[in-house]
């Protein structure tokens, strides 16, 4: 995964996908959980698209979209909700189904926010939230925890790991989705 340590969080950079243009990063990683910063049709080089027609804007955010998870580890298999800004409602089906193309039969939850101007002029920003970590693994780990009987070694340790299975246990029934176990 690309990025540096800053405290409990992981920042996600790539070339990939357009720099930040300002005091941001491209995604963070928290608690199980990656967390992509609005994306603007601005392609990786830096060109932008203004000028484009709401298609090509569509398909370059979504492909900064792309190139961010890539660059996590993850895939738009593991989105979780999606919040597109557009200016003009009008572009929601031309969207809804250049979305349908990126992501196949994945449908995380999704919100389409028509907004009356974007910055410089675009028609569309995409930001996003999706797992950073397998969920098969979250509930191996999950599953091996609630089979391990506490140890009799100390009421720090036992407190521990009741406390770890609760969390585990929480995190399956989607209370708090993206806790780690």
């Amino acid at each position: 995964m690309a990025g540096n340590q800053a405290g409990a969080i992981n920042l996600i950079d790539t070339a990939d996908a357009a720099a930040p243009g300002g005091h941001y990063s491209q995604a963070v990683v928290h608690q199980g959980v990656l967390y992509v910063s609005g994306q603007l049709p601005i392609r990786a080089n830096g060109v932008h698209s203004v000028d484009q027609p709401f298609e090509v804007q569509a398909s370059i955010a979504l492909d900064n979209l792309v190139a961010i998870l890539s660059a996590a580890g993850r895939s738009t298999s593991d989105l979780l909700k999606v919040t597109v800004y557009v200016a003009g409602i009008e572009h929601w089906p031309a969207f809804d189904r250049i979305y349908a193309r990126y992501l196949g039969e994945h449908r995380p939850a999704r919100a389409v926010v028509p907004v009356p101007a974007l910055h410089h002029g675009y028609l569309i920003e995409i930001e996003a939230m999706a797992l950073s970590t397998k969920r098969s693994q979250k509930r191996v780990c999950c599953a091996a925890q609630r089979e391990q009987a506490p140890s009799p070694q100390g009421n720090d340790k036992l407190a521990r790991q009741i406390r770890q299975i609760l969390l585990c246990a929480l995190e399956e029934r989607h209370i708090f989705p993206g806790l780690l176990c």
